[in-house]
């Protein structure tokens, strides 16, 4: 488990005890796990570290509303554009600093120069995503739109991060080159942050699990997958691989994970039936700890996503299981897996891994628990946290 965060310099801390800091905390108060733990473990180092600051969120903006305006505000998607575009950018006027940890790509126009506001990117998945990809897996009216789609996304972002005031950083060396290609020189004005992870979990998972969950994980030897529906996180070339297999006489793919905008897991039954495909189930979204019992009874945690800023589904895999780590052999997922997992590129690479498993096969990377000490390392929220409040404070007084 990652390190308690180290206390920033005093003199840094006293800096900040009388100054106005504005934290966004709208993707934890929703509960989005990836964004919201890098949210929540910031603000719980910032407290340690004898930083005063306040928070903000458009579930709380939204209840200081009139009752009129609040109902309008009663959709989630609703209530956040308008903050996004409204609410933050007027609350940011009251302070000096604002720090903005989920990712950009959700402000419509640039928070106020005064608020001298730090923006972490995450990724840059909307530019790197192609017109074909589009229209082989959303249609091709989809992709029709795309062009268009991708150029307001651009501009949004180049007004964001380039106005008066603002700094960024990147969460890994694979988005900073990302923005390089994307903005070119001006990109490079970001500072590089880095990926990190903290562990949410049960003391005791296999008690607080829920009962089908053990008795799952018991019941037989299963791939692990994540299993939204979201085109960009590659499930249909895994259960594409999965039929090619033929190896449900001997495994089970076990896929989790809520249902990627109301209609993934549509979807993804659908792919199954088409497929004709045997010894595959869905649990959907489960707790922590089922999650916790999952990872650790997996003999494998396949992950074959074509996009991503970080990727931490695995880390968490290795946290907690034995079994084998398969991936994409992508840039962002090679940066912190490369020399841990093993990575494929084609369909029939990942065929050839899926029968390994099954056959007891595949030989490790690493042995788990080194794999899982060299991981912690590197993903360790002590540094990461370190190195964002300082690119936030270096530049506090510019």
């Amino acid at each position: 488990m990652p390190s308690e965060p180290a206390a920033v310099k005093p003199q840094i801390a006293a800096r900040f005890m009388s100054s106005s800091l504005l934290v966004d905390v709208t993707a934890a108060s929703s509960g989005r796990s990836g964004v919201g733990r890098w949210i929540t473990g910031f603000c719980r180092y910032l407290e340690s570290s004898g930083v005063r600051f306040q928070t903000t969120s458009a579930p709380a903006w939204a209840e200081t509303m009139p009752n009129v305006v609040r109902w309008l505000l009663r959709t989630d998607s609703v209530r956040d554009v308008l903050y996004f575009a409204i609410g933050l950018p007027r609350i940011s006027a009251r302070y000096q600093h604002v720090i903005v940890l989920d990712n950009i790509g959700r402000l419509v126009r640039p928070l106020p120069a005064s608020s001298r506001p730090f923006y972490l990117i995450h990724d840059l998945i909307p530019l790197e995503m192609t017109g074909r990809f589009i229209a082989k897996r959303l249609g091709w009216l989809a992709a029709l739109a795309w062009p268009f789609s991708r150029r307001v996304y651009r501009w949004r972002l180049r007004r964001v991060l380039f106005a008066p005031g603002a700094r960024f950083g990147y969460i890994s060396q694979a988005t900073e080159r990302s923005a390089e290609r994307a903005f070119g020189k001006p990109a490079k004005q970001g500072t590089y942050i880095g990926p990190m992870m903290v562990r949410v979990g049960a003391a005791n998972p296999v008690k607080s699990a829920e009962d089908e969950i053990v008795a799952l994980a018991s019941s037989q030897r299963y791939i692990l997958a994540l299993g939204t529906g979201d085109p960009k996180k590659g499930l249909e070339s895994l259960l594409s691989a999965w039929h090619l297999a033929d190896v449900g006489d001997q495994l089970r793919l076990v896929l989790f994970g809520a249902s990627w905008k109301g209609k993934g897991r549509d979807w993804i039954d659908a792919r199954i039936r088409d497929l004709r495909m045997e010894n595959v189930i869905h649990v959907g979204q489960v707790s922590d700890a089922s999650l916790e019992v999952l990872y650790r009874n997996a003999a494998a945690f396949v992950f074959p996503s074509h996009f991503e800023g970080l990727g931490l589904p695995p880390a968490e895999f290795c946290e907690e299981g034995n079994g084998e780590l398969i991936v994409r052999d992508i840039p962002a997922l090679r940066e912190i897996y490369g020399d841990v997992a093993h990575l494929f590129a084609s369909e029939d690479q990942i065929v050839s891994m899926l029968r390994a498993v099954a056959e007891n096969g595949l030989m490790p990377r690493l042995p788990p628990p080194l794999r899982r000490e060299k991981l912690r390392a590197r993903l360790d929220s002590s540094a990461t946290f370190e190195r964002l409040w300082q690119a936030i404070v270096s530049h506090a007084d510019s």
